[in-house]
């Protein structure tokens, strides 16, 4: 199998289009189409539709995930987050 992925910004620093492909016949065996909005404070809201990959008998699903990047699991801060 493979992983394959691809981020094409549309609009600067506020919404980029991605895509992710897992090939292969097994459970993680999908691709993801969607995009992430990005907000001032850096956070992205990321939205995407999951399409099972062919002969895999994967369901159709959603994504929704939200980032904080920069977030420090130490629980130390830095960079203003």
């Amino acid at each position: 199998g493979a992983l394959l992925g691809v981020e094409v910004p549309v609009v600067k620093d506020r919404f980029h289009f991605q895509a992710d492909f897992i090939t292969g016949r097994r459970d993680i065996s999908v691709a993801v189409i969607g995009g992430v909005f990005i907000f001032p404070n850096k956070w992205q809201l990321s939205v995407g539709a999951q399409l099972p990959a062919p002969h895999s008998g994967n369901p159709y699903g959603a994504v929704i995930e939200f980032t904080v990047p920069g977030y420090p699991l130490s629980g130390q801060r830095t960079r203003g987050y």
